[in-house]
């Protein structure tokens, strides 16, 4: 929109914000950059220059942020929260506000059949997909906390799995081992654990968690190792709640899919495009060449394409005919990507006491929706800290001070940083700028949402 009669009023009070924010930006050279100029921050309170809660406070594990506020969303919709629809007027405004929010779903626990309305997930136990088949969509990851004065949280891929193990018996092995690790934890509610957490974040000394679990629930689910791509995917049959999660991310309402199209083409490298482009042509061209020669509906090789009796694509494309657009900006480069994992699909991770996700920003700066699947009751918690993205400007400038010549642009995208909350509340502009952190007791059946952009 131009700057004329209507010019900024044209906009909504938030983007005008940002639009102005984004006009009086300066960019700061790579020089400067590294310089190491600028005074490290103070990151508890024996150092000088810290403004964050006291001593005490601080010894005894306190976070130190403040804390978010929560929704119900009741019988509305995601998009009713996202859009600001109805009841929820006001609720975006607070998602933008604090860069995430709760939502609690009510009565989704069906405790006739021990399972969430959310995601029915009773059959993992029995999933006999073997490791070596998930093909990169799976991680058993062994964790160290930061020592010294570096926030980087040390992650080791755990490779000595047996490839003909199946995910069943390793995520009966992972559950076995993290009621272990629980079990002296048990009396503790989540702000104890919490505290007990920081406290010895703080304490900077390598303390290995338990191993973080993760597997990309197609992986598992009806394709049983065998990957599709891209667009041509089969869209996910929703469940009846307006919550499921294949629905939050893919619903009838969702652009996201449209708008993972659009980065993931816009990201790759023009040759890239060009090549991918050049083989399904080929491989199309060679398709209706056999077909009219001998009345069959697919060509054998590598890269063989299936395709329904009218010539047309089907929903399954090979993985070696499938453009390599699809995949190629999510950061594994491999062919065999499930396109859109953990975006426009659920992502599972099986979590224990002390399982850690580093600071981080997501895919392409998109939103997030995470919700715990447990049954109502149990010690099932998350704690959130989170940035909206009006103050990531701010950020940056704290890490740059922290971490001096290992800062780079992309650093919150490494997801190996773990940020002492208190520590960034503590920070102080030149200008007297100031950080707000915002935290997030996130407990079963309940959702936390976060903002594009934010951290």
């Amino acid at each position: 929109a131009g700057e004329g009669a209507g010019g900024a009023a044209d906009f909504p009070a938030w983007l005008v914000a940002e639009r102005e924010a984004t006009a009086t930006f300066s960019p700061v050279s790579e020089a400067d950059l590294r310089s190491g100029r600028r005074p490290r921050p103070a990151t508890n309170p024996r150092e000088p220059g810290w403004n964050g809660i006291p001593k005490e406070m601080f010894d005894s594990g306190s976070h130190g942020v403040i804390e978010g506020a929560s929704i119900s969303v009741g019988a509305s919709s995601p998009c009713d929260l996202l859009q600001g629809r109805g009841c929820h007027r006001d609720s975006l405004a607070v998602l933008q506000l604090q860069g995430a929010i709760k939502a609690k779903c009510e009565g989704v626990w069906d405790g006739s059949h021990d399972c969430s309305a959310l995601l029915d997930l009773r059959w993992l136990h029995q999933g006999n997909a073997k490791l070596k088949s998930l093909r990169g969509h799976f991680s058993f990851l062994q964790q160290t906390l930061p020592q010294g004065t570096q926030p980087n949280v040390a992650m080791v891929e755990e490779n000595n799995k047996p490839g003909k193990a199946s995910f069943g018996d390793l995520l009966a092995e992972v559950d076995k081992a993290f009621k272990s690790v629980c079990s002296p934890y048990r009396g503790l509610g989540p702000k104890d654990r919490e505290a007990l957490f920081l406290k010895m974040l703080r304490a900077r000394v390598a303390i290995q968690s338990p191993y973080l679990t993760s597997v990309a629930l197609d992986a598992l689910n009806g394709n049983d190792g065998n990957v599709t791509q891209g667009s041509e995917r089969a869209r996910p049959t929703s469940g009846p709640h307006p919550w499921e999660p294949n629905s939050v991310a893919d619903g009838r309402e969702s652009i996201l899919r449209r708008m993972l199209d659009t980065c993931e083409q816009r990201c790759s490298p023009k040759e890239i495009i060009g090549e991918a482009e050049a083989t399904t042509r080929a491989a199309k061209r060679a398709k209706m060449h056999h077909k009219q020669r001998t009345g069959s509906s697919r060509v054998g090789g590598d890269n063989s394409v299936a395709v329904d009796d009218n010539g047309n694509d089907e929903d399954t494309v090979d993985a070696a005919a499938a453009p390599a657009v699809a995949v190629s900006a999510l950061g594994e480069g491999s062919r065999s990507a499930l396109w859109g994992a953990g975006i426009i699909s659920p992502w599972l991770y099986f979590m224990s006491m002390g399982s850690v996700f580093c600071c981080h920003i997501e895919d392409y700066a998109f939103g997030s929706a995470n919700v715990i699947v447990a049954p109502p009751g149990s010690h099932a918690w998350v704690v959130w800290y989170s940035v909206p993205r009006q103050d990531i400007g701010n950020l940056h400038e704290y890490l740059r001070g922290l971490l001096g010549e290992e800062y780079s642009l992309d650093c919150l995208e490494q997801r190996k940083l773990w940020l002492d909350p208190a520590s960034v509340a503590a920070w102080r502009g030149a200008h007297g700028e100031r950080i707000p952190v915002y935290r997030h007791l996130q407990g079963p059946s309940e959702y936390i949402a976060t903002d594009y952009g934010s951290v």
